[in-house]
């Protein structure tokens, strides 16, 4: 029942959000009158039409359709394995790191194999810093 329910979950809020953002972008709601196959499909078009006169709403889809998927496939027990970080550590406890592979996650500590993960994490926003770090230790 759980894939039921998170499906009508996520259709419910597709529509309620894209009638929101259909409406302040100025686009025709009524497309939005079929059925949410059809919905998701033509979604891109649609909103290719108006992300450079509103980014912001383009930016609110894009959040909530990784929403969707996200709940879509913990629903369904859909996983993704790991990507472990070959010459980058963890800067808190020397462990080693990984990422889901389509970078649905942060990147978190997954310790050594004497020790456990400390449990640090790093959002998306520092994963340059990161990288440029092992580079300078590398050198």
């Amino acid at each position: 029942m759980t894939g039921f329910l998170t499906l009508d979950e996520i259709t419910c809020e597709a529509y309620m959000l894209l009638d929101r953002i259909f409406e302040e972008a100025d686009r025709d709601r009524t497309w939005l009158a079929v059925s949410i196959i059809a919905v998701f499909a033509g979604l891109h078009y649609q909103v290719t039409q108006f992300a450079e006169a509103r980014p912001d709403l383009a930016r609110d889809i894009v959040k909530a359709t990784d929403k969707w998927v996200r709940q879509a496939k913990a629903a369904l027990r859909v996983t993704v394995s790991d990507a472990q970080f070959g010459d980058t550590v963890c800067g808190n406890c020397g462990g080693g790191l990984a990422v889901a592979w389509d970078n649905s996650s942060d990147v978190r500590c997954v310790g050594t194999p004497a020790d456990a993960p400390c449990g640090e994490t790093y959002p998306m926003s520092e994963w340059v810093a990161l990288y440029e770090g092992s580079k300078r230790n590398a050198e």
